[in-house]
């Protein structure tokens, strides 16, 4: 899985930096890729956790294909759709908008019983300055902890829900208007609180700003101590990356293993990108 950047055949990889991310390049997405190519491409996701394919002026069916070809594509009904299908959604923020979209540290539908196993965003329009994405690595943020607190937090686990867009839903209607889906229910699931990744077998911490309530069993004064520790370790510098978003660029990350955050730092201009879903499976504890 640790293959050198320089062991792919079919792909050329370039980290874009120590601690997680990789640019994919001699691959061309408005064309069905080989199985080999796709096997390279699974390799680099897995070992990188985040790709980007710059320059790729694909269409929504385009964006799809690939898609499918790297996972099984989950509709979302969270965000308003392109198509019919609700397989690709659009993420958008007009100039008339303050407050964008996924703009603190999170994962994607973590109160889901089988959360995502992976999200594809396509830079549709963007601003002229600002709206990068950054990264942080979550398998990264668990390993550095010592090893009597990992035994603890292998023990725990989160209720997560969907509370944060059902309160963006009501509270900020005409901020949100044309951008949320209004008609989805409230969900709350408990997830271990460090998961075993389905396919590399790492640690990965799961927890995040957004859906975790707080910890099942715990007080909230308790969970929220806890957890903003939590927080506050995982996004040191060395394990985060920022991305500076290029026209057209098709960015692929490992929903399990990584939380974004979307910098809201572009006034009155519009940046919009149409997103693409992978179904994930029932999550497994992870024993130290």
């Amino acid at each position: 899985m640790n293959s050198d950047a320089s062991d792919f055949k079919n792909i050329d990889v370039a980290p874009c930096g120590p601690a997680l991310g990789a640019r994919v390049t001699s691959v061309v997405l408005s064309e069905r890729l080989s199985d080999d190519c796709i096997q390279e491409i699974l390799s680099a996701f897995y070992q990188y956790k985040v790709l980007f394919f710059e320059h790729q002026a694909i269409d929504d069916q385009q964006f799809v294909c690939f898609a499918e070809q790297v996972g099984n594509v989950q509709p979302d009904h969270y965000f308003c759709p392109i198509d019919p299908s609700h397989k690709v959604v659009e993420v958008r923020k007009e100039p008339k908008n303050e407050k964008n979209i996924g703009g603190r540290w999170h994962t994607d539908r973590a109160f889901e019983v089988n959360p995502p196993a992976a999200t594809l965003l396509h830079a549709k329009t963007l601003p002229s300055l600002g709206g990068d994405t950054m990264f942080a690595d979550m398998s990264s943020a668990f390993k550095r902890h010592s090893r009597g607190l990992q035994k603890v937090l292998c023990g725990l686990n989160a209720v997560h829900s969907n509370m944060d867009l059902a309160n963006a839903r009501e509270q900020l209607a005409s901020e949100f208007n044309g951008r949320l889906m209004t008609d989805f229910e409230i969900l709350r699931h408990e997830q271990p609180l460090v998961i075993q990744h389905p396919i590399t077998g790492e640690p990965t911490l799961f927890a995040n700003v957004i859906s975790t309530e707080q910890i099942s069993g715990w007080t909230d004064d308790e969970s929220r101590c806890l957890l903003e520790y939590l927080y506050q370790h995982a996004v040191m510098p060395e394990s985060t990356i920022r991305y500076q978003w290029q026209p057209n660029t098709v960015a692929l990350w490992d929903n399990l293993a990584t939380w974004h955050y979307a910098l809201n730092d572009y006034p009155l201009e519009t940046r919009v990108m149409h997103r693409i879903t992978l179904a994930g499976t029932k999550l497994v504890r992870y024993q130290v």
